[in-house]
C-alpha cells in the first residue's frame, strides 16, 4: 500500500507598505519547491531590504509559518525562532 503526501499548502507574501500581499501559493510538502521560493525570496530581500516576507498558511486569518526581514537580516526564521 503506497502512501501519498497530503498536500501542504502555503502562500508566500510580501509587505512593502502596510499590508500583506500574496506573491505565489505552493505546497510545502515540495521540498524543492519550497527551497527555490525561499532562495529567491531572499534575492529580492537583498535587493530591497524594507520588504518583509513570510510563508503563512492559507486560510483567511493566516497562521505565519516563517518570516524574513530587516529584523531577521535577511535570514528565514521558523516561528517558535520568533522570540
Amino acid at each position: 500500500m503506497s502512501s501519498v503526501a497530503q498536500p501542504r499548502p502555503v502562500q508566500l507574501q510580501v509587505n512593502t507598505a502596510g499590508a500583506w500581499k500574496t506573491v505565489v501559493r505552493f505546497d510545502a510538502g515540495n521540498d524543492l519547491v519550497a527551497t527555490q521560493i525561499q532562495e529567491a525570496a531572499q534575492v529580492l530581500h537583498e535587493a530591497d531590504p524594507s520588504t518583509y516576507w513570510r510563508i503563512a498558511t492559507t486560510e483567511r486569518s493566516p497562521d505565519v509559518l516563517r518570516h524574513m526581514g530587516k529584523s531577521t537580516h535577511g535570514i528565514w526564521m521558523n516561528r517558535e525562532e520568533a522570540a
